[in-house]
């Protein structure tokens, strides 16, 4: 059914529209959920049997009932004990049957098939403030995605599909990953329900007092500014964590020249280069594993040198685009060599994520490199003009010009709409049922875990009512 437009009373005043349930981001998560919405249906596929014979036998008692329509709970009940504690059982499920024993390097068929029944279809909207893709649409064209090309399959369409064979490169580049996602929105129809561009400025609860039925007010403007609102019964919440981090410092918000990403960074060394790009000394057999031992040195102009903040992923992809490109780099961290041991960059494999044990050595003190300098548990203390860093760590505290500030400390989920953080279990608000959070915003921070949570959601959706 399509989405029903109301009448408006005049010009001015917003367009109006109702339906079942609105999905507040146009991400991963939020596709995920529209196609299982839009009638996409999981079936275990016994002709592809899962490996665990255990769970194979489990999942044929119910062949011809879908996913959607099965009590799932007892996988958590009887395979607790054979799935990662910190994954959701709903998650751990459908990402063992989408890629079993994927973390083993093992490359099984997937053991699931996916039925398209629109007649199932449960009517709704997908609501994003930008194009299909959500946040992948801020990261860098060239930024390497950690996970696997595998593990970023969406339900109805993977990528394998999609790109007509096995991808040449494990791991693709993040225009790959967003070109597939709006590939699949129009592949899967799912596209027909995201209306993209759209922001939302307010959720409201309010009970119709001629049925006593509570529903839900949507609030927001298209990309014309055109003010809408929506109707619906339930209203689930797939934004994801769509606003950078700031270092919320003195001085931070009146200086130009700090960026939060590498797509920002980039920009702004393409306008502002950091002269002299180039003074490392042409060696045949440098190797950028290995500690040098011929000294370089550094022209006077490059003490303005670019300032990373942060120990994650993003900040050593920042790092990397400035020792590619011979730009002189403070990498400034809070914790101490021996802290870094717990972080994702020290856990991930030399062979296949090389680029990120060639920053990890760098920070840890095992490798050097000369337009590479650290400073471990070391914090910005506040920036002062004209683009002075004051840094404070064991040595004391120290003022750093720097030529760009890049604060890579990750993304956090900006509501503007719902200022009340409501906690959710099993991804529904423990104080309103008819509101749910799927992706990052509920937990679930990796794509190929996402799909599962938003299995559970669409079942609970499907199967109750308000």
């Amino acid at each position: 059914m399509e989405l029903t437009e109301m009448a408006s009373c005049s010009s001015d005043a917003p367009l109006e529209f109702e339906t079942n349930v609105v999905i507040i981001g146009n991400g991963p998560a939020g596709l995920s959920l529209s196609a299982f919405l839009s009638g996409w249906t999981p079936f275990y596929n016994e002709n592809k049997a899962h490996p665990n014979a255990r769970l194979h036998a489990r999942l044929c008692k119910n062949l011809e009932e879908s996913l959607l329509d099965q009590d799932l709970s007892w996988f958590e009940d009887e395979f607790g004990d054979s799935y990662n504690q910190a994954v959701r059982p709903y998650s751990a499920l459908y990402d063992s049957l989408a890629r079993p024993e994927a973390d083993m390097g093992i490359n099984h068929p997937r053991a699931l098939r996916m039925n398209y029944k629109p007649e199932n279809a449960v009517d709704h909207i997908v609501l994003g403030q930008g194009p299909i893709g959500g946040s992948w649409n801020d990261y860098d064209d060239e930024m390497v995605s950690v996970s696997f090309g595998s593990w970023m399959d969406l339900p109805g369409l993977s990528i394998f599909e999609w790109l007509g064979g096995e991808p040449m490169c494990a791991r693709l580049p993040a225009i790959v990953i967003r070109t597939y996602m709006q590939a699949y929105a129009d592949a899967t129809h799912v596209a027909d329900r995201v209306r993209c561009f759209h922001t939302v400025t307010n959720l409201s609860k309010f009970v119709d007092e001629a049925t006593g039925l509570h529903y839900w007010h949507v609030f927001g403007y298209n990309e014309e500014g055109q003010l809408f609102m929506i109707k619906c019964e339930k209203v689930v919440l797939a934004c994801g964590k769509n606003r950078c981090k700031t270092l919320k410092v003195d001085g931070e918000a009146d200086e130009e020249n700090v960026v939060y990403e590498v797509t920002q960074l980039k920009k702004f060394l393409d306008r502002n280069p950091c002269l002299p790009l180039s003074v490392r000394k042409e060696i045949d057999d440098f190797d950028t594993f290995a500690t040098p031992t011929v000294p370089y040195l550094l022209e006077p102009e490059c003490d303005r040198r670019v300032v990373v903040v942060g120990d994650g992923i993003s900040a050593a992809d920042a790092v990397l685009h400035c020792l590619n490109n011979d730009v002189p780099v403070l990498h400034v961290m809070r914790r101490s060599e021996r802290q870094l041991r717990s972080v994702m960059l020290a856990r991930l494999s030399t062979s296949v994520y090389p680029e990120y044990t060639r920053v990890f050595r760098l920070m840890t003190g095992k490798v050097t490199d000369p337009f590479y300098e650290r400073i471990n548990c070391g914090e910005v203390m506040s920036i002062k003009m004209p683009s002075v860093a004051v840094v404070r760590s064991p040595q004391g505290i120290e003022a750093i010009p720097f030529h760009v500030l890049a604060a890579c400390i990750g993304r956090e989920s900006n509501l503007p709409f719902h200022k009340d953080i409501d906690e959710f279990i099993n991804y529904q608000s423990v104080n309103d049922r008819s509101l749910y959070a799927v992706g990052s915003l509920a937990g679930d921070h990796f794509v190929r875990y996402l799909v599962g949570g938003c299995l559970q959601v669409a079942q609970s959706i499907l199967h109750s009512s308000v």
